[in-house]
């Protein structure tokens, strides 16, 4: 790999890992200073606090949006504590596909840093969640992907992973906070059981429409100026903000990823000062393998061809979970060891084993 390359990937990986900042910022901030506040308050006041749902489609930004809130928040600092345990006062858990009661229990335990075994029963995986988080001083605990655990089959188990979850957030001596981050379905769970609704609120992230192409015109020249340090002022920008609104159909995250692939392509294919229109198009062509005449960004009538080409999918929505921590697979890797493991046969009398020496 050349040194411009490598070049290349470097500032790409400086630019890509910078926030951009979005409406929903302020309102998911202000949730979670309320869902923390009603910590220290508790009553029927702020009973609706106790748990909070973020939904949106795939790629909509808002698991970055709450990572962002969650990071720049000096109360979820990680610290040492008098007996020199190191405290998380939040945790982040990201919900295994397939979804039982039991490994999303075990997951949650692994990641506040206590060893389980993968075959614990559901009953005492449960009393360790319990009793292990308060121990180890969890205030907030972030479930994303969590509509993967809407598709429990068996409505008693989903029945109790509700239960469970409700447990945490009215325990009157430690209670917990608790942040769904999902697709739908995820937000049936909020409309459609009225325990969970009480105790509840929910932030719907929607796609953009053109009433908001302003705020893609910021995002260009953010994205572009100040975190890429590019030029922007050959480009059309209201023009460019309204051609990725029908790019992607509003799927903020996808137009922030094309105005970063336009930067990648200015970096490696342009003068790398500023970024034009043109690297727009190669940006959509490499996305979407698209005719030069099916290119939005580079013929006149582009709002007659088809939208939503750029609107990206994150893949692991909803596939099998492949994590190393997932109990139910280390459990299932087990049993095919096991299975497969060739049983020897018991020698006849009198016989040796090949190559035994006397």
């Amino acid at each position: 790999m050349s040194v411009e390359v490598l070049a290349v990937a470097d500032r790409m990986s400086v630019v890509r890992s910078q926030h951009v900042k979005m409406g929903r910022d302020k309102t998911i901030l202000a949730d979670i200073d309320s869902m923390k506040a009603s910590i220290v308050a508790p009553g029927e006041g702020n009973k609706k606090k106790r748990m909070y749902f973020v939904t949106g489609e795939s790629n909509s930004g808002k698991t970055c949006a709450v990572r962002n809130a969650i990071a720049n928040d000096p109360a979820f600092e990680s610290y040492i504590n008098a007996n020199n345990q190191t405290i998380h006062p939040a945790i982040w858990v990201t919900v295994p596909s397939p979804c039982t009661h039991r490994n999303l229990a075990v997951r949650i335990l692994r990641k506040a840093g206590y060893g389980v075994r993968a075959d614990i029963r559901e009953n005492l995986a449960w009393e360790e969640v319990r009793n292990q988080l308060p121990s180890r001083q969890v205030l907030f605990l972030i479930l994303d992907e969590a509509q993967r655990a809407l598709k429990i089959k068996d409505q008693d188990e989903l029945r109790k992973l509700s239960d469970s979850l409700i447990s945490l957030v009215d325990s009157t001596d430690w209670p917990m906070r608790v942040i769904l981050l999902g697709v739908d379905p995820l937000g049936d769970l909020h409309r459609e059981d009225e325990q969970v609704r009480n105790r509840s609120d929910l932030l719907e992230i929607t796609p953009l429409t053109i009433n908001e192409v302003d705020r893609i015109e910021g995002w260009i020249k953010g994205v572009i100026g100040d975190h890429a340090s590019l030029d922007w002022s050959k480009l059309p920008v209201g023009d460019i903000a309204e051609r990725l609104l029908y790019a992607t159909i509003g799927n903020a995250g996808s137009i922030i990823e094309l105005i970063r692939d336009a930067i990648e392509s200015a970096l490696s294919l342009g003068d790398g000062k500023c970024v034009t229109q043109s690297d727009f198009a190669q940006a959509y062509s490499n996305l979407t393998n698209c005719l030069p005449e099916e290119n939005i960004f580079e013929v006149k009538g582009w709002d007659h061809l088809p939208s939503g080409w750029a609107k990206r999918q994150k893949a692991e929505e909803d596939e099998a979970d492949s994590d190393s921590d997932d109990p139910d697979a280390a459990l299932r890797q087990k049993k095919a060891k096991r299975k497969n493991r060739k049983v020897s046969k018991p020698l006849p009398s009198g016989s040796r084993p090949r190559g035994h020496r006397s």
